[in-house]
């Protein structure tokens, strides 16, 4: 596709820019009216694209944009070109270019109703979560080789697999079962080995905050002696953000100490815990332990851990649980959702894919129980307490957080996908 050819008919097709965000807003800047996606999403958001549209994909020089044309065609798009040259050529004939960012394809918002007082409202917001990207597509065995559980919190801008504190909650709740089938608590020395081990098997380990816990953290190092000769390093949100990540290791300790408070907690479900452990059936201190040995691991092997940081207030306006017409297995077709979005903000929750989860988690756990110091457990027992106290967890959690907010169901078949009010959808 020539430059000249696109700038007389740019209104006719749709334009992907795949380049990274810093090259979409740098000096080159991008052709009026294209779409940010980049190459990581290509896969994924592709998956959602109308395949009657014309499509032109754009790069620096031409060279990222032919691959992805070629990969669009393979996920089925059959009308897809690129931009001959990229941006380069486009500034060759010096026509005109627009600069800012956007967000990679931007949602737009569709308010959920209370009830059934939209009519079709089914059909109008499954229409507008396709129209906007906002579905994302991936395999449940990417979840144990690459992926992450993410937790449920609506303000993530990413596509999600939701679960209550995501790879955390999940294990800090595998981790409770197990104790209480041995009838007898884990020897936490042995929890550093343990996730080490777990970690190797399972991939990056997801754990999340926000920048509110993140202020509260900055206000109490400050008061800490142990970190005065740092506060001068400390003094923006995103200063403190990377010292989280990128501890110096003489005080990977005391800063421990201090994540670990609940008050510097972003991620409610986890926090819930530690002010109610009774409730959630789990013992604080391995909770913390276990918490502890995911930061060092993080810290250790930086690409291993997702650490996320939320920005803005809780705003969630309902509870969206993502439900397939079929058990979820290795090679089960799954849908991401984002939860800041089309819906607004949304609790997002896979119990599903949470249920293949929790069988291969039960399975690592019952192999390695003499890692913990604890003996042989029976796996079909392991995986009925795990949710069993996964229900009670989840019902505590959503009662503190979202209890009065409505419930959606999105039901997933091989025909596509359709979003109703759990009343209409039971």
């Amino acid at each position: 596709m020539a430059a000249t050819w696109l700038a007389a008919n740019h209104c006719r097709v749709r334009i992907l820019d795949v380049r990274e965000g810093e090259e979409f807003t740098g000096d080159l800047g991008h052709i009026e009216g294209a779409e940010w996606l980049p190459l990581a999403d290509l896969e994924h958001v592709g998956a959602t694209l109308p395949t009657d549209e014309p499509i032109v994909v754009v790069c620096r020089s031409g060279r990222r944009s032919m691959d992805a044309a070629r990969a669009l065609r393979h996920l089925g798009l059959p009308h897809v070109a690129h931009l001959a040259g990229g941006m380069l050529a486009w500034h060759d004939f010096g026509l005109p270019v627009a600069h800012g960012a956007q967000p990679p394809l931007a949602a737009t918002d569709v308010l959920v109703p209370h009830g059934h007082a939209e009519e079709h409202y089914d059909r109008v917001v499954s229409q507008a979560l396709t129209d906007s990207g906002a579905i994302v597509w991936t395999s449940a065995s990417s979840l144990l080789s690459a992926g992450t559980l993410s937790c449920i919190d609506g303000r993530s801008e990413r596509a999600v697999i939701g679960s209550p504190g995501g790879d955390a909650g999940e294990l800090i709740l595998a981790l409770a079962a197990f104790e209480r089938l041995a009838d007898h608590p884990i020897d936490l020395a042995h929890i550093p080995d343990f996730f080490e081990h777990w970690a190797s098997a399972f991939g990056r380990f997801y754990l999340h905050t926000d920048i509110h816990a993140l202020e509260r953290l900055r206000e109490a190092l400050r008061e800490d002696p142990r970190f005065a000769a740092l506060a001068h390093e400390l003094e923006t949100d995103a200063q403190m953000e990377s010292f989280v990540r990128h501890p110096p290791r003489a005080l990977e300790a005391p800063l421990i100490e201090h994540m670990l408070a609940p008050a510097h907690m972003g991620c409610g479900h986890l926090r819930l815990m530690l002010q109610h452990p009774d409730a959630y059936g789990v013992r604080p201190a391995m909770v913390t332990a276990l918490l502890a040995a995911g930061l060092r691991h993080g810290w250790r092997r930086p690409g291993s851990i997702h650490f996320e940081v939320l920005a803005g207030d809780h705003a969630e306006r309902a509870v969206v649980e993502i439900l397939f017409d079929r058990p979820v297995a290795a090679y089960t077709r799954v849908a991401m959702l984002v939860p800041r979005g089309v819906l607004g903000e949304a609790f997002v929750l896979h119990p599903q894919v949470v249920t293949y989860v929790r069988h291969e988690t039960s399975g690592f756990l019952v192999e390695n129980a003499a890692r913990l110091g604890i003996p042989h457990v029976d796996r079909a027992r392991l995986v009925a307490e795990i949710d069993r106290l996964g229900d009670v967890q989840l019902a505590e959690t959503v009662g503190h957080l979202g209890a009065t907010l409505p419930r959606l169901v999105m039901r997933v078949s091989d025909s596509g996908f359709v979003v109703r009010d759990a009343d209409a959808a039971d």
